[in-house]
């Protein structure tokens, strides 16, 4: 009723880009209403209910990116995007309050929400890269300085990304994220290879390869150390109590 009620309003008075953006975010506060019941009511039904909800709220914010917007509008500063960054951030929040309240949620719950914390994961990247590209690709005229635009920001985006993930992973001590995060920066440096610089001259493009690859081993060896420090400390805090004998 809320949505009908909004929606038929908003579009009466010519609102339609607010429509898109608005309507997200109702469901999305139905998806918070219904996890928050469930926990409170301890019923798996309605968080599961609430996860319903919220898929249907990124499909209304997918919608919205079908929308085509004013070559005014700001990257990362936009209805659109903020509807669509509420709908992943509320599955971040589901699946937290899920991992972190054990002793409520069930355990093909707890499989779950480490499920759909993957998944926003992706849908979070993939959500930066549509806005970059969108972005760069409609608000440049020139389609040349278009395209090598775009692609430069691509690039900075999965850097970026692939360095918090990492950072993350480190913090969280998830090897999973660490690697995930390794890949990426392989899928980064392949880009600007292959594909950044394709039209770049050759004493540049030797010179940006040599670049890369001091990066990458400086990288690696850093990663490989901070890793043996986490297992190090791991296994220390296993070990137990007065396992080492004192000569007699």
């Amino acid at each position: 009723l809320a949505t009908s009620e909004t929606r038929i309003w908003l579009i009466a008075h010519n609102y339609h880009y607010l429509a898109r953006c608005v309507l997200p975010l109702l469901w999305v506060a139905g998806a918070a209403s219904y996890l928050t019941a469930g926990l409170k009511l301890r019923t798996a039904r309605l968080r599961d209910a609430g996860l319903a909800v919220l898929l249907v709220a990124a499909l209304l914010s997918a919608y919205g990116y079908s929308l085509d917007i004013h070559r005014g509008y700001y990257l990362f500063l936009n209805g659109r995007f903020a509807a669509t960054l509420a709908v992943i951030l509320m599955a971040f929040a589901h699946a937290y309050t899920i991992r972190r309240l054990r002793n409520i949620c069930s355990k093909n719950e707890q499989i779950s929400a480490k499920m759909l914390y993957g998944i926003a994961i992706v849908l979070l990247f993939a959500l930066l890269n549509i806005e970059t590209y969108l972005y760069f690709s409609k608000t440049i005229a020139d389609p040349e300085k278009a395209r090598w635009i775009t692609h430069t920001a691509l690039s900075i985006v999965w850097g970026v990304y692939a360095a918090a993930i990492l950072v993350i992973g480190f913090w969280r001590n998830a090897r999973i994220l660490r690697l995930s995060a390794l890949a990426l920066f392989g899928a980064t440096a392949l880009k600007l290879v292959i594909v950044d610089m394709a039209k770049v001259e050759e004493v540049y493009r030797i010179v940006s390869f040599f670049v890369l690859g001091i990066l990458m081993i400086a990288a690696s060896y850093l990663y490989h150390r901070v890793e043996k420090k986490l297992v190090t400390s791991a296994a220390t805090a296993e070990k137990p109590n007065g396992s080492t004998s004192s000569p007699s």
